[in-house]
């Protein structure tokens, strides 16, 4: 489900986490997070999470709190497919995109994002 695990539990600054430190293991399509509250339910569904990798990635903005971020730029880095592609979307394309207007509801969609052109075509 969130594809192959790049790493093991690993510990990365985090400002309210126990030692400003939390786990997470990243995975091919995600990151998962132990709650950083050190009276949370190691029993609750809710214990380990998704993170907001793809945000990150996307705007550059890595949460390093719950409302700490370092500033950083979208990665340069293919969304899918071989990583080694040139001619992939990256989620830097994908940034320059993400104010665009919603599309109205039952409309037809026959638009494309180029990774040459970081604008959305149709």
């Amino acid at each position: 489900m969130w594809g192959q695990a790049f790493t093991g539990a690993i510990q990365e600054p985090y400002a309210e986490a126990d030692g400003e430190m939390r786990t997470v293991q990243y995975y091919d399509k995600s990151r998962m997070e132990i709650s950083h509250d050190p009276n949370a339910d190691p029993n609750s569904i809710w214990y380990v999470t998704n993170g907001l990798l793809v945000k990150e990635l996307i705007t550059g903005e890595m949460q390093v709190g719950d409302a700490t971020f370092e500033d950083r730029a979208p990665a340069h880095v293919n969304v899918a497919g071989d990583g080694e592609a040139v001619d992939g979307v990256t989620y830097a394309t994908l940034a320059q995109v993400l104010g665009a207007e919603p599309y109205a509801a039952g409309s037809t969609i026959s638009a494309l994002i180029s990774f040459r052109t970081p604008t959305v075509a149709s």
